[in-house]
């Protein structure tokens, strides 16, 4: 085989592989369902456990009930909360969530947003997966 012809098909392969990860972009529909699928185990796993009993009421169990019940509400909290930064062949994801901001207008009123945690998470999506590198406490 001639040099030229090795460039060549090097080069197709460059562009094949582009286009390849291009048309395997995940968008924010798809997003959205990793971050709310993410964020239901994390809360189900790290943040129901340690919920007391209050009045002889186990708010584990109620809060693991609201997190099933709620999916749609969450989805549509971290889609509104995250900004995408979209280069053709991956895409950056960044989500900004604060505990403050969920709570209804009456009760966030009297608690100063300190009080509560707020995160900040980084995620890739490339070739149809998604990948967070960077979750921090804020």
């Amino acid at each position: 085989m001639k040099r030229g012809s090795i460039g060549i098909w090097i080069g197709l392969a460059i562009a094949a592989a582009g286009i390849g990860m291009a048309a395997t972009n995940p968008g924010e529909a798809a997003y959205d369902e990793y971050a709310t699928a993410r964020l239901s185990e994390y809360l189900n796993q790290e943040v129901c456990p340690d919920a007391p009993d209050v009045l002889g009421i186990d708010l584990e169990d109620l809060c693991a009930d609201l997190v099933e019940d709620n999916q749609g509400d969450l989805r549509e909290i971290i889609s509104d909360n995250t900004q995408r930064s979209n280069y053709g062949v991956l895409s950056l994801y960044q989500t900004n969530l604060s505990a403050h901001r969920l709570l209804p207008a009456e009760i966030r009123s009297f608690l100063p947003p300190q009080l509560l945690p707020a995160y900040r998470f980084k995620t890739v999506g490339v070739l149809g997966n998604f990948v967070t590198y960077e979750a921090k406490k804020q």
